[in-house]
């Protein structure tokens, strides 16, 4: 197990206490819509960060705040099925899958791909290709 990514006890603890409204978290997304995917509703409220992590939705009020006026915020969206070679564009320049802070603002934090499609044909040509 990789313990490098573990969060402490107590940055658990502090995560919580943010959560509950007990700590202020450090930044708070004022006014956005956020799509709640358990009930397919678009609800408006606040989104409280702290330490990097969401931690709670909700009315927050943080040491940083950023009113987004009525943007939508979502879950990260997962592509299960993409024929990412198909394009002929390098992954940094479709779907910038090499570059997080593009990655991050498309709401796409995963891909899936099918290995006969992906790698079983040619793979050193697309192992090559996704490379770039």
């Amino acid at each position: 197990m990789n313990t490098n990514n573990m969060l402490s006890n107590e940055k658990i603890k502090e995560m919580i206490l943010a959560a509950r409204g007990d700590l202020v978290p450090d930044l708070v997304l004022k006014n956005a819509r956020i799509v709640n995917v358990f009930t397919n509703d678009i609800e408006p409220g606040d989104v409280a960060v702290k330490d990097g992590y969401i931690v709670g939705i909700g009315e927050y009020e943080g040491k940083e705040e950023i009113d987004i006026g009525g943007k939508v915020i979502c879950p990260g969206l997962i592509d299960g099925h993409i024929h990412i070679e198909s394009s002929m564009i390098s992954p940094s320049e479709s779907l910038c899958i090499t570059g997080k802070d593009e990655a991050g603002s498309g709401g796409l934090l995963s891909l899936g791909g099918l290995e006969d499609y992906s790698i079983g044909k040619r793979p050193e040509f697309h192992i090559e290709f996704l490379l770039k």
